[in-house]
């Protein structure tokens, strides 16, 4: 038996996004860099036709909209429901999405979290 799978990811796309606890975050939109990494199984017979793929483009696309709905408290919120959103799609087995505060504190570069879906 053969498994068929094919890795699409998207690295490293910036986003401006409303997101934070403490009063100087809700003053102003923060950068956040968001990572997706997905495992989508792959048919038998490979289409050359863009509706029957799983794009990365829908990464980016579900990204950008979420970020621009409301305030996000927590990282830990808006990846969760980031991932969650994009899991939807059956064609995953596997889902990795990190996002990262990049001007959280002055001495490191960001601070982040990962989220990680499997399907058994």
């Amino acid at each position: 038996m053969i498994i068929r799978e094919r890795s699409i990811s998207v690295d490293n796309l910036l986003v401006s996004a409303n997101i934070g606890i403490y009063p100087h975050e809700h003053e102003a939109p923060q950068r956040v860099r968001l990572s997706f990494q997905a495992d989508v199984d792959l048919p038998e017979r490979l289409s050359d036709d863009f509706t029957k793929v799983l794009s990365y483009e829908i990464f980016v696309e579900t990204a950008r909209n979420m970020v621009t709905e409301g305030h996000f408290n927590l990282l830990e919120t808006l990846v969760d429901e980031l991932a969650n959103q994009l899991f939807a799609d059956s064609r995953m087995i596997n889902l990795e999405v990190r996002g990262e505060k990049l001007d959280v504190f002055d001495d490191a570069e960001c601070a982040s979290v990962t989220v990680r879906l499997r399907r058994t």
